[in-house]
Formats: C-alpha cells, structure tokens, sequence
C-alpha cells in the first residue's frame, strides 16, 4: 500500500481515496464504476493521485475556494468595465 501523496503517511486502505488530478477530466468518480469495465476503470485510475481523507479535504477546499476567487474577481471586473 502506498503512502498518501501528500502528507506521505501510510494509513489502513479504507482511509485512501482516488483524487482527480486534473478535476475537468474526471468522466466519473472511481466509487461510481462498480459495474462499469475494467478498461475504463484503469482509464479513470490513471487521472487520479491516491491520498488520505483529510488531504482530499484540503484539496477540495482549496480548489473550491481558488474558484469561488477567481468568479469574484471576473465579477468585480465586469462591474468595472460596464
């Protein structure tokens, strides 16, 4: 078992979890694919880094936020130039 990319600690498997690297790529979230093919399986596998509960927190959090600024800050410019 691997390490969590992030933080590099090694927890139980149930604590890991798929995280897209690229989120505009992800087709589908991995848990999702129970009864889909192996082939597309592998497919999604490979756009994900495995890390531990609370770093996907943090990404996710982080992500969110970095996007909610960016859609304040195209707000705010659009105000200005109207």
């Amino acid at each position: 078992m691997k390490p969590c990319f992030d933080c590099g600690i090694q927890y139980s498997p149930w604590v890991m979890q798929f995280d897209h690297i690229n989120p505009f790529q992800k087709k589908f979230t991995i848990a999702d694919m129970i009864n889909g093919s192996l082939e597309d399986l592998k497919k999604e596998i490979s756009k994900c880094q495995v890390v531990c509960a609370n770093c996907h927190a943090e990404r996710t959090h982080k992500q969110r936020s970095s996007a909610s600024e960016k859609m304040m800050q195209e707000s705010e410019v659009h105000e200005w130039t109207t």
